[in-house]
């Protein structure tokens, strides 16, 4: 069929043919026959006239090394046109759809749509982009009655085309960025500098004061495993981008070995995409979690440098692929053994940062280059035995308003709160086991009754700490 395309637009004379994306073709198989055999023997008579369209890198990447291809074509290289050019071709195509279809596009409006389509979309070039976006923008026009395009329907639909939210910030979100320490630390213990750093830099990119080109926020939190650190993230992504469902999470330790950077990237030669560039192309307005980043080897670090820097990362394919809207918090566990000692010999908690920094660029565990991408770097330091118990208070509370959704009513006493604490605290992995003593070990505690008909819905309990590790019994409070 392929073949009788060919000669019909051969014997035309006429036609034309343009074929986007010529590289998926030359690497198929046509009805058993190569493609490059096929338009070779059409080329050769002189007669088809053919317009095939690549991009640089498949270009450079498949059409250049094949010669028999390459000989029936002339390279024509078209550069996108800059900035103030693509400003040009949307006021002149604006003019003409003003004239041909009554709707109002405004200098205003006009901007807009070309400071959006530069900033929120990336995968397209001008002035490709920013004539999609009017397009979308008349379109939508066209089905609600006409008239002048608005700036909030450029919001409207660039939000559509993004899954980016362009909402004037809430009155609820203001009071919460207002007072974002106060609302971390509901779900946080201890760990006020990095709370407070963290804080800052959000409230001054409410406002885009720090720039555009790059991550709405960026953090390295360093420290021991079970302090707080995912738990940190999980509360921004929460407060920031309104669920923890928000939040995309990487371990590095998973992209540790040679081929981690295709992992991430995708592979060009298998046509591959890569789950990093994938899931931040699907969800641009997320927190991006690099768990152990430490663990990430250099050429995987090489290209956070660049996202972090620039705001955007390319992927196999050479697609740019937009960072902008995205925060940034990577931790790691270096130099976690160097904070237990400098807190054994007293070292004032301001000079902690410091000192930290200084040893894991001495020990070359990060570079100067890397560090400095960053908007913050945070020390985590271990929990102190108050601190475990004002964490089991807070995931007992969490338990306690579970157990209220199904009609049983658990109190929390003191015996309970230094159990769960002494329980969930290890010490090499911090308070990070509390969350499986209260959801499974307390948590089977409390279903096995219910299955069993010795709990139902109404009761109020206590829970008794037993004298073995995670021992807990059930004891029904009188009426």
């Amino acid at each position: 069929k392929l073949s009788d395309v060919f000669e019909e637009a051969s014997a035309a004379g006429n036609i034309i043919l343009v074929i986007r994306d010529i590289q998926r073709l030359t690497n198929a198989i046509v009805e058993g026959f190569d493609f490059t055999d096929i338009l070779e023997s059409h080329l050769e008579r002189g007669k088809l006239k053919i317009i095939a369209i690549s991009t640089p890198t498949d270009y450079e990447r498949f059409i250049s090394p094949n010669l028999r291809l390459m000989k029936f074509f002339t390279k024509v290289e078209a550069k996108a046109p800059d900035y103030e050019q693509a400003g040009q071709i949307l006021i002149e195509t604006a003019d003409e759809i003003e004239t041909k279809k009554g709707i109002l596009l405004t200098t205003p409006v006009i901007r807009k749509i070309l400071e959006g389509s530069d900033r929120y979309i990336t995968d397209t070039p001008f002035p490709e982009k920013a004539l999609e976006l009017m397009d979308a923008l008349i379109i939508y026009k066209e089905e609600n009655s006409g008239g002048a395009i608005l700036p909030k329907d450029v919001d409207a639909i660039l939000s559509e085309k993004t899954g980016i939210s362009f909402n004037d910030i809430t009155h609820e979100r203001k009071v919460q960025l207002t007072n974002l320490e106060a609302v971390i630390h509901e779900r946080l213990i201890n760990q006020k500098p990095a709370v407070d750093l963290i804080a800052k830099s959000l409230r001054a990119k409410t406002l885009d004061i720090g720039g555009q080109k790059k991550p709405l926020g960026s953090f390295l939190f360093m420290g021991p495993t079970g302090v707080g650190k995912t738990q940190t993230a999980k509360v921004l992504s929460n407060v920031y981008f309104g669920s923890e469902a928000s939040m995309l999470r990487f371990n590095m330790n998973e992209y540790s070995e040679r081929e981690g950077l295709e992992r991430l990237i995708g592979s060009a030669v298998r046509r591959e995409p890569g789950n990093l560039t994938t899931e931040i192309k699907n969800h641009p307005a997320s927190l991006l979690l690099l768990d152990e980043i430490e663990k990430a080897p250099r050429e995987v670090l090489n290209l956070f440098l660049g996202l972090l820097d620039e705001g955007e990362i390319t992927d196999a394919m050479g697609r740019k692929i937009l960072c902008r809207n995205l925060f940034v918090v990577a931790t790691s566990n270096a130099g976690t053994e160097n904070i237990r000692q400098l807190l054994e010999k007293g070292v004032d908690p301001a000079d902690l940062q410091k000192l930290t920094l200084d040893y894991v660029l001495k020990e070359r565990i990060f570079s100067p280059e890397f560090i400095n991408r960053f908007d913050g770097v945070v020390v985590y330091t271990p929990l102190s035995e108050d601190n475990l118990k004002l964490v089991a208070k807070l995931k007992l509370t969490e338990l306690v308003n579970n157990l209220k959704k199904k009609n049983i009513y658990l109190e929390v006493t003191d015996e309970l709160v230094d159990k769960v604490a002494k329980d969930g605290y290890s010490a090499e992995f911090g308070a990070r086991p509390m969350e499986r003593v209260i959801n499974l070990t307390i948590g089977d505690v409390i279903s096995r009754a219910f299955l069993k008909d010795e709990l139902a819905s109404g009761d109020r309990i206590t829970l008794i700490p037993e004298g073995g590790l995670n021992e807990y019994k059930i004891q029904k409070s009188t009426p």
